[in-house]
């Protein structure tokens, strides 16, 4: 094993034998002596005649449990495993099986979960679930070292043969191997004689291939799938034959990770043909066939996240085999230009490379109730305003700029202040400028830019502000935004408003359009933040109390 490798071993090892509280000598022997003098692996493919799977070899019956009906294949479930006293095991689960073990969680919290035997941890697991139910467990060593050993010598023979040493000794493992039952036991009793208490964990001298496959093969499988894989490092640990040619100079990382993504592939396939055909479908990235996996690849690529099931037949029927039409056909997507400005925006803002899944993930519960194909500019616009919104609420943006008081611009892109608040004029009360002042030139078709709510709230006044004459005050469309805890923002001179008093908004939402009514010089926005005191009810004076302060303090620093 290469250095990495060995001590991921050596430390999983360890800690699923502190876990149970057993000796870690005793899991290594039956490990060793299950893989027949080829040494330790972290990974097995094969699978023995009798349905024996894993580095622990381990069969259906001994996994679920000898009185469980189902027996041909391994259960994933440690509630069920427990009803029928199985020593499958979920490692990931160990938390939660501690806690439904002493009562503290129902049986729901261990029905779903994922034990499986070609996880190395489980694999590990079970062996050590096996010797603490023999009672071989690091107290019962010390305290009657001879009782121990006899029934260590048992506990062995019954993992191997499904009985007692007494009972087994002289049978063969099979006609391919001719080791006896009692030979097993002796290789696997001399390992653990041979073997500390507490394993010397040595970090590796360096990680550089296994951090560095991890990497490549997590960024392969993200790009492929649309999501992380669930455990990337341990799957990169599992191949220490191909992180050997790796340190080796072998292959290239390329490579390595192309050789991953191919064996999961072709486990997705092979799991979801035969789902399908017990009558339980599997999600995504399960597909039954190279061209269903190949279409959701490509889906993953342009749109960031796979296909429906009904969005994936449409598409195949379609695209008959050609993925160039395919390709067309997802690029024409109005979602799909949403979620590539948004993965730019997202770069920008975060100052980092950012996936396409990433974008997608903002995007996708926007478009909840609206048609993907049927997405007009106006729409596709909005979507991105609300996307950044969004990213604005996240501890990441949190980290890089602070506490954002408002998550969306009211302009988007938001342009320039022309008149910044506090200016000196003379058509306000108190003779300063009492907002900012930002505007946008007509879209291509001619109409005024959209406005856009900069934060989640519930709309107080649309209409006229301060007065209802021609050329002066507010125009009669302005839109009034309670936000909660007496701040407000206000949005005037608009040619309309899409919103009605009442209504409750959310961040990035279109409420209306930039215009010239009221005394106004040129189509623009007057923007306007009032804290500190409540909305009146009254246009002509809609509030006794507060102040109005500098949007800019308010709106997202970028």
């Amino acid at each position: 094993m290469p250095d990495d490798v060995r001590a991921y071993f050596t430390q999983t090892i360890q800690q699923v034998a502190d876990f149970f509280n057993v000796r870690p000598g005793d899991i290594l022997g039956i490990l060793k002596a299950e893989n027949n003098g080829a040494g330790f692996r972290l990974y097995q493919p094969a699978v023995s005649t009798a349905g024996a799977v894993g580095v622990a070899q381990i069969v259906p019956r001994t996994w679920n449990g000898w009185a469980n009906p189902i027996t041909d294949r391994h259960l994933p479930s440690l509630l069920d495993i427990e009803r029928h006293g199985g020593i499958g095991f979920d490692w990931d689960a160990r938390d939660a099986w501690s806690a439904w073990k002493k009562g503290d969680l129902p049986d729901d919290a261990i029905a779903d979960t994922h034990a499986d035997p070609m996880q190395f941890e489980d694999a590990v697991a079970a062996v050590a679930r096996h010797l603490a139910q023999w009672g071989l467990t690091r107290d019962a060593a010390r305290d009657n070292p001879v009782w121990f050993q006899k029934r260590l010598a048992d506990a062995v023979a019954v993992y191997n043969s499904g009985r007692t040493l007494s009972q087994s000794a002289d049978w063969r493992q099979s006609s391919a191997n001719p080791k006896t039952v009692a030979q097993y036991v002796a290789e696997a009793v001399q390992t653990a004689a041979a073997t500390p208490d507490t394993l010397a964990v040595q970090p590796a001298a360096t990680t550089a291939p296994l951090d560095a496959l991890t990497d490549a093969y997590t960024r392969a499988y993200t790009q492929a799938f649309g999501a992380p894989p669930a455990d990337a490092r341990r799957r990169v640990a599992q191949n220490a034959m191909l992180l050997a040619d790796l340190a080796a100079g072998k292959r290239t990382l390329d490579e390595a990770a192309a050789i991953l993504l191919n064996e999961d592939e072709a486990h997705f396939i092979a799991e979801a043909r035969a789902a399908e055909a017990a009558g339980r479908p599997l999600p995504w990235p399960y597909a039954r066939n190279t061209e269903e996996l190949a279409i959701q690849k490509l889906a993953t690529r342009i749109l960031g996240h796979p296909l429906t099931a009904d969005e994936l037949h449409a598409l195949a029927a379609v695209a008959q085999g050609d993925l160039t039409r395919a390709a067309e056909s997802l690029r024409a997507r109005g979602d799909a230009a949403v979620v590539a400005e948004v993965q730019a925006r997202m770069a920008d803002i975060l100052q980092r490379e950012v996936a396409l899944t990433e974008a997608a993930a903002l995007v996708q519960p926007l478009l909840h109730g609206l048609d993907p194909w049927r997405l007009d500019a106006a729409t596709r616009q909005a979507l991105v305003v609300q996307a950044e919104a969004r990213l604005r609420t996240t501890d990441e943006y949190r980290r890089l700029y602070g506490e954002p008081r408002f998550t969306a611009f009211p302009m988007h892109p938001m342009p320039r202040i022309f008149k910044p608040f506090g200016v000196p004029v003379d058509y306000q009360v108190g003779g300063k400028h009492t907002g900012i002042d930002v505007a946008l030139p007509p879209t291509a078709d001619g109409r005024q830019p959209t406005l856009y709510a900069v934060a989640d709230g519930t709309v107080v006044h649309v209409g006229p502000l301060y007065c209802n004459q021609p050329d002066q005050c507010r125009g009669g469309h302005a839109i009034v935004i309670d936000h909660g805890d007496n701040v407000y923002s206000l949005y005037s001179h608009n040619s309309a408003a899409f919103v009605q008093v009442g209504d409750r908004v959310q961040a990035g939402q279109p409420i209306g359009r930039q215009g010239d009514e009221g005394y106004s010089f040129g189509s623009h926005l007057h923007f306007e933040v009032h804290v500190g005191g409540p909305f009146t009810g009254n246009w002509r004076q809609p509030f006794t109390q507060g102040a109005f302060v500098d949007p800019t303090d308010w709106l997202p620093p970028r």
